[in-house]
């Protein structure tokens, strides 16, 4: 019996949330303890470096105003900033989370690898082979059903609201562009709103995202960010993997008249005699 397209969305979304629970378990558990190791040594690295110069006599109301406190509080918090923005933080990036582990889970079975978030343990490591090898081809097949599923009720509402006929391959092409962008320039308002980018910067992420470059320059920091990140993931990936395949069929197609008009353009020529012009027998 064949299934339709509602079964499979089902299914497909059924064993993506399984996929999502046990890698959650499995790198919550490997990955979280390690985690806070980290940050626990790069915060005694820290005081360390801040002991070389600390003078605990600033924080007396009489030495507040000297320039070498104020220079010393300034020093301290530059130096927070730089571990925690070169991979060294000193505070809780809360990466191994549920949410963060969601997270993770997401950019690898989509293929993005931002690279903020990587197993530290071999087990960790070993396990990301596992759910590699697995996920992409489940989270492959949701974003396909996703992505039919945006242009079926796309399609269903132009129809019957705005009284629009779809039922050609170019207008449910134009569907998917229309989407696309909504994606782009919606998502990129939302990041703009939780995370201190700005507008054209949020649009540059979004736009990495979905095209599974994934930089690693932007990332989101907030918990409500990466749930979003997720949901936005998930939602827009097929979109523009739609576009994307469409983009490549045209080339290949234009490949192909390029190529048909340059044999025959060298095979007419060819006939002709190099010396006197006369057709080869």
């Amino acid at each position: 019996m064949v299934s339709t397209f509602g079964q499979r969305l089902l299914w497909s979304l059924g064993l993506l949330l399984i996929f999502y629970g046990i890698g959650c378990v499995v790198f919550v558990n490997l990955e979280r303890k390690a985690e806070l190791q980290t940050y626990a040594e790069n915060r005694q690295l820290y005081d360390e470096m801040t002991k070389l110069y600390a003078f605990h006599h600033c924080e007396d109301p009489a030495f507040q105003d000297l320039s070498f406190c104020k220079s010393q509080a300034a020093f301290s918090e530059s130096l927070e900033g730089y571990f925690n923005d070169h991979r060294n933080p000193i505070e809780d990036r809360e990466q191994w989370t549920l949410v963060g582990t969601a997270f993770f889970l997401t950019h690898l079975m989509t293929t993005i690898g931002y690279g903020n978030s990587h197993p530290q343990t071999p087990a960790g490591q070993l396990a990301t082979i596992f759910f590699g090898l697995f996920g992409i081809p489940i989270m492959g097949n949701f974003l396909a059903q996703v992505a039919r599923l945006y242009l079926v009720v796309s399609v269903a509402i132009l129809e019957k609201l705005c009284c629009v006929k779809v039922h050609t391959v170019q207008r449910q092409i134009c569907v998917l562009w229309v989407l696309l962008l909504l994606f782009l320039f919606g998502g990129a308002f939302v990041y703009h709103m939780l995370e201190p980018w700005s507008y054209l910067q949020s649009l540059y992420f979004c736009f990495v995202t979905l095209s599974t470059v994934g930089f690693g320059d932007f990332l989101p920091s907030s918990t409500v960010s990466r749930a979003f990140s997720i949901f936005f993931m998930i939602s827009g990936l097929g979109v523009c993997a739609s576009i994307i395949a469409v983009l490549t069929g045209l080339v290949q197609q234009g490949h192909d008249t390029v190529d048909t008009f340059m044999s025959r353009k060298f095979w007419e020529e060819g006939r002709a005699c190099p010396c006197t012009g006369a057709e080869r027998k």
